[in-house]
């Protein structure tokens, strides 16, 4: 799946504002969303917040350096 260039704007937004919390503040915005029936806007969070995984997955750890 290719995450369009808008979703990886938001995803890294998220992650500036919301660090850690990013990926559960997206998903509650897409349960939000669900629940008053935005399912267009509910798909769109559920794409950020899977950006975020993908973002949060390629972060080094402890002690690595990435050049």
């Amino acid at each position: 799946m290719t995450i369009q260039p808008e979703i990886w704007r938001a995803a890294l937004l998220m992650v500036k504002c919301y660090g850690a919390e990013a990926s559960a503040q997206a998903a509650f915005q897409a349960a939000r969303c669900f629940a008053r029936g935005e399912t267009t806007k509910m798909f769109g969070w559920q794409r950020v917040a899977d950006a975020i995984v993908v973002l949060d997955s390629r972060q080094a750890g402890d002690g690595v350096t990435i050049h």
